[in-house]
């Protein structure tokens, strides 16, 4: 039998020349990024048909557009970037329909929807004109939220990376205790409803 090691990770300083490298790596999938942020939009527009297609059709866009598809389905950066930003367009997509047709481009617009008609107000080509302080606060909130979020997590980016690095014993036991605690105290709870107690 084969023992394999490791690597223990390391965490390197931060210093002047890795946040320039990083920049570079970063900039470097800005045209990925536009594109398949596009391919999201557009997918996102169309009714029903959701984060995942948007996923893929950017996903395999970018793939078809490499120089190195061999590297795809192993973890290439450019199939993660563009997975990712086509499934962070399709939400702005989809409220598209919902806004101008009074139609939900997924579940959570249909939800949206449904809170719009339980106020008595219909979705659609007149909901600016019969209702802007509704519209401007459907559209405001989502443009806040996006550079809200861009801030948090440009912030948070390092702690987020380093739970991916430290050792997932931890995390794991903790979950695993608490399955099971809520499985017991469902067991126990069933129970007690069943012989009337």
């Amino acid at each position: 039998m084969v023992e394999i090691e490791k690597p223990v990770p390391t965490r390197s300083p931060v210093g002047l020349g890795r946040v320039a490298a990083e920049l570079v790596r970063i900039f470097r999938h800005i045209p990925n990024v536009l594109r398949s942020s596009v391919i999201g939009t557009w997918v996102g527009i169309l009714p029903g048909i959701g984060a995942n297609i948007g996923s893929i059709v950017a996903y395999t866009a970018t793939r078809n557009l490499s120089k190195e598809p061999e590297r795809f389905g192993k973890g290439a950066e450019e199939g993660i970037v563009a997975s990712e930003s086509a499934n962070n367009a399709t939400v702005g997509g989809a409220l598209v329909p919902l806004i101008t047709l009074g139609i939900p481009g997924s579940v959570a617009d249909a939800i949206l929807l449904s809170a719009l008609l339980i106020h008595n107000v219909s979705a659609g080509p007149l909901l600016l004109t019969n209702h802007p302080d509704i519209y401007f606060g459907v559209i405001s909130p989502a443009l806040a939220a996006n550079v809200v979020m861009r801030l948090v997590m440009f912030l948070a980016a390092p702690y987020i990376a380093r739970l991916a690095s430290d050792s997932l014993n931890y995390s794991l036991g903790d979950q695993g205790q608490t399955v099971s605690d809520a499985y017991s105290a469902l067991q126990s709870n069933l129970g007690g409803m069943a012989s009337g107690d």
